[in-house]
């Protein structure tokens, strides 16, 4: 997990990538507890022994076991490879497009990153998590109202989204809707008051609706 980058100097909001992690654990997670296979699917026999179906999750598993590795060295690139194998194997798998989706995003290919997101949300359109990395991706390329929809979407489907509430707050601000922000970082600080980047980013927001950081800095 990062650390929390010390606060800017110019003021503004924190965006740590801790919540990138944060998510890509829940990813990996699911991958590993509910890897599916494609039996039925077009590239697969008509039918498989059970030997073969054991085989095919055996080398699924290990490739995603590989690529959490490298992700979690930060070495995205080669993490891709490996989800991209794993895919080849499983291709309706959500969560394996998910992952995907991350270590493009950790590369900074955002629009490969968002076209990843958008297949695993047609596989299953109820994934928050794959509609909350898209948001991030699309905040990333500047698109705040595609953004704050697909946030918004995720929020839908699990309205105790921590990070979702954060990173709606963070986008609404950069539309100059400081009111709504401030109330998407309140959310996030009440369903995790532990988090020093929900209270450091609400605290901002706050002073900066007091005219606290005019004051101070003669803006």
């Amino acid at each position: 997990m990062n650390e929390l980058s010390p606060l800017p100097s110019n003021r503004k909001p924190i965006k740590s990538w801790s919540d990138r992690d944060e998510a890509f654990l829940e990813v990996v997670k699911g991958i590993r507890e509910a890897v599916r296979f494609v039996a039925n699917s077009n590239s697969s026999p008509p039918k498989q022994t059970t030997q073969e179906l054991e085989e095919r999750q055996y080398q699924v598993t290990s490739l995603i076991n590989e690529a959490a590795r490298l992700y979690e060295a930060k070495k995205f690139e080669e993490a891709a490879v490996k989800f991209k194998a794993a895919l080849r194997l499983d291709p309706n798998s959500v969560l394996g497009h998910t992952a995907l989706g991350l270590a493009l995003y950790g590369q900074g290919k955002l629009s490969e990153a968002i076209a990843t997101y958008q297949r695993a949300l047609l596989i299953d359109s109820n994934y928050a998590i794959a509609h909350y990395n898209l948001g991030l991706a699309l905040y990333g390329q500047g698109k705040l109202s595609e953004a704050i929809a697909a946030y918004q979407r995720a929020l839908l489907i699990d309205p105790n989204y921590a990070n979702a509430h954060c990173n709606l707050g963070i986008a609404l601000k950069g539309q100059g809707k400081l009111e709504e922000a401030i109330a998407e970082l309140e959310i996030a600080v009440r369903l995790n008051p532990s988090s020093t980047l929900f209270r450091k980013n609400l605290e901002i927001y706050r002073n900066e609706k007091k005219g606290v950081w005019g004051r101070l800095f003669g803006g």
